[in-house]
C-alpha cells in the first residue's frame, strides 16, 4: 500500500506565500541542502512537491534531507516515491532505501535491500552501517577497510571505523579514527556523534556536550 507524506508537509507551501525567495522551488532546496539547511529544504521541497510532483529529484532530495534529520520513516516514503516514478533508477537508489532502512533501526531489511551488488562509499558506508547494528562486527570491519582503501579521507567511514574500535573495545584507536573524522574536509555528524561518545567514555564532560 502506497504511503502519502505527512499532512504537515502537505500544508506547508501555505505558510511560505511572500516570504520573498525567489527561483524555482527545488533550486532553493538544493541552495538549503548544500548549506545544511534540512529544515528548510524540506519546507522548499514541500512546494516543488506542489508545483511537480511527478519528478523524482524531488522525492529523492526529501529522502536526503530526512536522512540528516534523522527521520528514516519520511525518508523511506520518500525515496520509495522517487523508484516508483523513475524505477529505472532503482538500482542506484537502493542505498537511499537501505539508509532509511538502518535509521528505523532494520538492518536485515537494508542488507536485503543492498544483496550483493557492487558498492560505491555510500553503499560501503551503509551496509557497514547495517552490519554494525546487526552485531556482526568483522564482517562490518571488512567492508569499512574496503570503503577506506578507496577512500581513506571519508569522514563517515573514518567515524564508524573508531565506532567498530569503541564496540570491540579499542578506545585507543577509537580515538584515532575520532580525530581523523573531524580533520577531514567535510565531517559528517557522525564524526561528532563518534566523538561525543568517545569524550563520554573518558569522562570529558564539556567535550561530550559540545
Amino acid at each position: 500500500m502506497p504511503r502519502h507524506l505527512p499532512i504537515a508537509l502537505a500544508a506547508v507551501p501555505v505558510l511560505l506565500t511572500g516570504c520573498g525567495d525567489s527561483g524555482p522551488p527545488l533550486a532553493q532546496a538544493e541552495a538549503a541542502f548544500a548549506d545544511g539547511h534540512y529544515a528548510a529544504t524540506r519546507v522548499h521541497l514541500a512546494n516543488a512537491i506542489d508545483a511537480t510532483p511527478n519528478d523524482p529529484e524531488v522525492r529523492i532530495l526529501l529522502s536526503r534531507a530526512a536522512l540528516a534529520q534523522g527521520d528514516g520513516l519520511l525518508a523511506e516514503t520518500a525515496i520509495e516515491r522517487a523508484i516508483d516514478l523513475a524505477p529505472e533508477r532503482a538500482d542506484t537508489l537502493a542505498a537511499y532505501l537501505a539508509h532509511a532502512h538502518v535509521v528505523q533501526g532494520d538492518p536485515e531489511t537494508a542488507l536485503a535491500i543492498l544483496g550483493e551488488q557492487p558498492d560505491d562509499i555510500y553503499s560501503l558506508r551503509i551496509r557497514a552501517q547495517a552490519l554494525l547494528q546487526s552485531d556482526e562486527a568483522d564482517q562490518a570491519w571488512t567492508v569499512i577497510e574496503t570503503g577506506l582503501a578507496s577512500d581513506g579521507d571519508d569522514s563517515n567511514l573514518l567515524a564508524l571505523a573508531g565506532q567498530y574500535r569503541l564496540a570491540t573495545g579499542n578506545i585507543a584507536h577509537a580515538v584515532i579514527y575520532g580525530m581523523r573524522s573531524l580533520e577531514s574536509d567535510a565531517p559528517g555528524v557522525e564524526a561528532y556523534l563518534l566523538n561525543g561518545r568517545i569524550a563520554s567514555i573518558r569522562g570529558d564532560l564539556d567535550t561530550a556536550l559540545s
